[in-house]
């Protein structure tokens, strides 16, 4: 029996929930994704300052509520955009007239308020070490270099929805995204070149990952199935159907193992702090 885990360290500084954590392959740096929008890179020496980088944004829409009246009598644009009540008849047309006078209401008083952080679901770095990638509610992909303290980045517009998990292919030239638009993207991290969409969940896809090959790609979702797609064919081979019990949600997925490695990864906190556990591998 191999000893029991022990804290090892502990890295403060996000300001929200941690969503997501990968190690750097050289086993010198960690790095997590947060609620609070930021990506942060640890050094695992105590003198090294860690870094934050916060480019995902959201923009909100603040919507002004239509007039007590304008349910019951609609409303309508008067001279110098003022807005009155009106009650547009009966019938039919009167109906129509009064809902198209508070649809403009609505559209006229909707405010955009100022961006804000979107928050980071999901972190992945490549397999050498070289680029990080960063998946966010803004439904946007970003591209970091680790090594780079300015927290420059390249975005990549991947999905209609909120990006769920960003993953790397074995040798490090292909970025895989999975979304709450239902869909599994595939990109050349050369040029950032859209290559394919794998879909057939009906719904949110929480995680993607590629085979040890790179030639697989298994997905998981809130549709309640995993599924085994040929990136080749670029078509789904094979559906598991099983995951009717609790939790009802795959929310994540490994492929491999490495039984060598002698840190534990961990699932995210639900509090704004990165734990390291380090453990003994066992024989």
């Amino acid at each position: 029996m191999g000893e029991d885990p022990t804290l090892e360290r502990s890295f403060r500084g996000h300001k929200d929930a941690v969503n997501s954590v990968a190690f750097n392959p050289n086993m010198k740096q960690l790095i997590s994704g947060s609620q609070d929008g930021c990506l942060m890179i640890w050094n695992f020496k105590p003198q090294l300052r860690a870094f934050r980088f916060s480019d995902h944004q959201v923009r909100p829409w603040r919507k002004a509520a239509t007039p007590h009246d304008a349910g019951a009598a609609g409303c309508a644009a008067g001279a110098g955009g003022r807005v009155c009540p009106h009650n547009g008849g009966s019938g039919a047309l009167g109906v129509g007239l009064r809902a198209l006078a508070a649809l403009r209401y609505v559209c006229a008083h909707l405010t955009v308020c100022p961006r804000t952080q979107g928050p980071v679901l999901s972190v992945a770095i490549t397999p050498t070490g070289g680029i990080i990638a960063t998946g966010s509610k803004d439904r946007t992909v970003r591209l970091w270099a680790p090594n780079i303290s300015k927290g420059r980045s390249s975005v990549i517009k991947a999905h209609t929805g909120g990006v769920r998990c960003v993953s790397f292919s074995p040798d490090s030239t292909t970025l895989l995204t999975s979304s709450d638009d239902k869909t599994i993207k595939m990109w050349s991290i050369a040029g950032q070149k859209f290559k394919l969409t794998l879909s057939g969940h009906s719904n949110w896809v929480r995680a993607a990952r590629f085979s040890p090959g790179g030639d697989l790609v298994v997905s998981g979702g809130d549709d309640k199935t995993v599924r085994l797609w040929d990136t080749n064919q670029r078509a789904c081979i094979r559906t598991f159907y099983d995951h009717t019990g609790y939790p009802r949600l795959v929310r994540s997925l490994c492929t491999a193992l490495w039984p060598r490695l002698p840190c534990l990864r961990l699932p995210a906190t639900p509090l704004p702090s990165v734990c390291v556990v380090m453990c003994r591998p066992t024989d």
